[in-house]
């Protein structure tokens, strides 16, 4: 990636976890960077960009509603 983010992870309608202002690392080796996970499983996964989830006062518990229905056509 060549930008900021703040990965959020979501499960069961709300946040219940997030990596937050997570950057890219020119230069380091693959086996170096690190990784992050999520600390359930979750069903989705969002990326922002970094701030975003403090910019918002978003956090582990906050509710969420994610549709997925179609758009409608043109």
């Amino acid at each position: 990636m060549r930008f900021c983010l703040d990965i959020v992870w979501i499960e069961g309608g709300m946040i219940v976890g997030a990596a937050e202002a997570v950057c890219p690392m020119p230069g380091t080796p693959d086996a170096e960077l690190p990784t992050y996970s999520s600390p359930v499983g979750v069903r989705y996964v969002l990326e922002v960009p970094a701030g975003w989830l403090a910019t918002h006062g978003y956090g582990a518990g906050t509710p969420v509603e994610i549709n997925l229905s179609d758009p409608p056509a043109d």
